[in-house]
């Protein structure tokens, strides 16, 4: 990396997304090399700022028409933009275009397994997820340690969670980086929490809000506070509970964040009855 994009990386690991957003900007006015402005989206994505990024990408209706191999440029672009609207909440229109796509690099298959887990469809998610592990030419980098644990989210999704664990394992072993270790804790927790383990699922989310800045309203920080407000939940301590749920709510609860991200809360504070039955009836009936 060059001078500005290393200064954009250490500001986006320390969550600092509104100098981050201005050297992006002078990143992509400066870049004279097409493959940037995937990097330019990354960034932004990493930050939460989905319809930035989508924008940066400027597709047009006629773009999603053919089925496109993603090793050209074209197709990179409609690889990304599928991403983003899977992020954004449109997650059928991103499947669409996923599944007309001809995935050929660990990139490639990675967003589609986003998309697919999205969708529900975990199985062809964990087949994705498992060919970006095998095709990625840097599996010790920063950026892949941090996507195997979509891998691992994948096989928890279909109750593998030995697996789920032996892969976080792996990452936490070889990582120091703190919004590296922020995110594999918290995911630990919802694992255990998944499994009905609510003592260690607490122990990993406590671990893992030693690493957050106390700064960060980004999704994965949204993510964990839904976790830590279930997990207190589960031992009685509702004050501390609801003011985690709350956070969860005010970081989700966006625009261009989809649907499932906060009604996920509201599921989780049904589980806890604190949701009367018929408002969780309602949530069944959403699209």
């Amino acid at each position: 990396m060059t001078a500005l994009p290393e200064r954009i990386e250490t500001l986006v690991r320390a969550r600092q997304p509104i100098q981050a957003t201005r050297q992006v900007r002078l990143f992509l006015h400066q870049s004279h090399d097409k493959a940037e402005l995937f990097q330019a989206c990354d960034w932004l994505r990493r930050l939460g700022k989905f319809r930035d990024a989508y924008q940066l990408l400027r597709l047009e209706k006629a773009d999603f028409a053919p089925a496109r191999s993603t090793s050209t440029h074209q197709g990179r672009r409609l690889l990304w933009g599928a991403r983003l609207l899977n992020l954004m909440g449109a997650s059928q229109l991103a499947l669409s275009i996923a599944e007309k796509l001809q995935p050929h690099d660990w990139e490639s298959h990675r967003i589609c397994g986003n998309i697919f887990a999205t969708n529900g469809m975990h199985e062809e998610a964990l087949q994705h997820f498992e060919r970006m592990a095998k095709l990625d030419p840097a599996p010790e980098s920063y950026s892949s340690r941090v996507t195997r644990i979509s891998l691992a989210d994948a096989a928890c999704a279909l109750g593998q969670y030995d697996r789920a664990h032996e892969i976080l394992a792996a990452i936490l072993g070889n990582s120091t980086e703190p919004m590296l270790l922020a995110i594999a804790h918290s995911a630990r927790g919802e694992y255990f929490l998944r499994q009905g383990r609510g003592d260690p699922g607490l122990q990993a989310l406590q671990e893992a809000a030693q690493y957050f800045p106390a700064h960060d309203l980004s999704p994965d920080r949204g993510v964990f506070e839904k976790w830590m407000g279930y997990a207190k939940g589960l031992k009685g301590l509702e004050k501390e509970a609801r003011e985690h749920f709350a956070v969860a709510k005010e970081i989700l609860w966006k625009p261009e964040s989809k649907a499932e991200a906060w009604l996920d809360i509201l599921r989780l504070e049904h589980r806890l009855g604190w949701l009367a039955e018929a408002d969780f009836t309602r949530l069944g009936t959403y699209p």
